[in-house]
């Protein structure tokens, strides 16, 4: 007879992303950063791009539907209008559809305030391309421009995801697991107003790294009804998480 820490650690590996999709994740950001690498539109510069989102900090579940890209380009840029600059992505994302392993129809669509999205609608998947200044270095903020503010903001996407990383090592990789299990609580008893993935990933990490939620010598059933608990008693605001996506 399955005990409830059965069910649940059947339910996490149920909730894992399947593996093609997995592989698609892997393999078309590859392509793309290939591609803009060779192509004279737009200037890359060493590592050329960086995987961020949930794929790049291993919290996502299930069908892996987009992949989030920083696209790091020169210096130079920072200079340029920030609408500018994503025009210039657009432009040099014109000739992508030939270069991809994707027999489907791809659109490349500029909607996004900050990115550049790339739909490729025979596997139904998603890239968003935003590109980025790294004048410090990859281990200080990154610039990116904003094209509704008309302005260059900072971001630490790669920084906390480091960080996330280094406090799942710390507790026995069960962080990335708790934040799993929420998204699947999220995705099924919460049908209008979802909070987004980074939102509740934050939320997680929070609990823990404060010390809130304790992940020594307690089962997933434990874990996770202890996280729903705290965040009732006490949701993180806004002013706690730094929004560094």
């Amino acid at each position: 007879m399955l005990t409830l820490p059965d069910h649940f650690r059947v339910l996490r590996k149920r909730i894992e992303p399947d593996d093609e999709r997995a592989e698609a994740a892997k393999n078309i950001p590859a392509q793309v950063r290939d591609f803009l690498q060779k192509d004279e539109t737009i200037t890359t510069v060493e590592p050329h791009s960086r995987l961020a989102g949930s794929y790049a900090r291993h919290t996502a579940i299930k069908d892996i539907k987009d992949v989030d890209i920083i696209l790091l380009i020169a210096p130079d840029y920072r200079e340029q209008d920030p609408g500018d600059v994503l025009e210039t992505l657009f432009k040099a994302l014109y000739g992508l559809p030939e270069a991809l392993d994707d027999s489907g129809e791809v659109v490349i669509r500029r909607h996004q305030h900050r990115s550049v999205n790339v739909h490729l609608e025979k596997s139904a998947f998603d890239l968003d391309i935003v590109p980025a200044v790294a004048l410090d270095g990859l281990n200080e903020p990154l610039d990116i421009p904003d094209k509704d503010w008309s302005r260059w903001v900072k971001t630490h996407a790669l920084e906390y995801a480091e960080s996330l990383s280094e406090l799942n090592s710390d507790n026995g990789d069960k962080v990335v697991r708790l934040v799993k299990l929420l998204k699947h609580w999220r995705d099924v008893h919460m049908v209008y107003r979802r909070p987004k993935s980074y939102w509740l990933e934050c939320m997680v990490y929070h609990r823990i790294a404060d010390g809130t939620i304790s992940t020594k010598g307690i089962s997933y059933a434990e874990l996770f009804r202890d996280l729903l608990t705290r965040l009732l008693q006490r949701p993180v605001g806004a002013k706690n998480v730094n929004n560094s996506r």
